[in-house]
């Protein structure tokens, strides 16, 4: 579970890098 919950929040972290790149575009 936890490991679960490490991997969720890398995930949330690249989809939020992902974001900014839109934004900053």
């Amino acid at each position: 579970m936890r490991i679960n919950t490490n991997i969720n929040s890398m995930r949330t972290q690249e989809y939020m890098r992902q974001n900014q790149d839109k934004m900053n575009t």
